[in-house]
């Protein structure tokens, strides 16, 4: 998938470089980019691109043997719910990832982990590779090791992108 400009390429890993700074004391920083274009031109749906999404970024064997196991139920006549119930207001997803890269008190921290200036640079810096991004938070696509998980996965005609937090305490 190699339809991602170099310039977002670029955005990335200067995001990356930037995250190097602030480790995690119990935890880490999930962060990708990956072209939709191919989908896209397939007409796959929203549900079905969150899909590949999941089979790419999803952490561990633990959670796809589950949801194989135990698909999420649906009352009598209802279709069971998908990813794009994860959706999020797109006008709260960058707070919401800011405060996650923040941490401290908001999350139960003593601490900031990331000075909330530098969230809010890394924060508008993600989210600025995107046109008309629909935000994802609560997939539970990492490691089941870790107890918590924030951040978002984004989706939009273009691209996906994945910027998570992920801690224990």
């Amino acid at each position: 998938m190699s339809d991602i400009q170099p310039e977002a390429l670029e955005t990335l890993r200067g995001i990356q470089e930037r995250l190097a700074a602030f480790p995690r004391m119990h935890g880490k920083y999930r962060l990708d980019l990956i072209s939709t274009a191919e989908w896209q031109r397939g007409g796959l749906s929203e549900e079905e691109m969150l899909d590949r999404l999941f089979k790419l970024w999803g952490e561990h064997e633990t959670l796809s043997a589950y949801l194989e196991k135990m698909p999420p139920i649906a009352s009598q006549g209802q279709v069971a719910s998908g990813w794009v119930e994860y959706a999020t207001n797109p006008s709260d997803a960058p707070e919401f990832l800011r405060q996650s890269l923040i941490g401290g008190g908001s999350i139960g921290h003593t601490v900031e982990t990331v000075p909330a200036r530098v969230a809010e640079e890394l924060v508008t810096d993600f989210f600025g590779l995107f046109e008309q991004p629909t935000a994802y938070s609560g997939l539970g696509w990492s490691d089941p090791q870790y107890v918590f998980e924030n951040g978002v996965v984004i989706l939009d005609e273009k691209m996906a992108g994945m910027f998570l937090v992920v801690e224990s305490d």
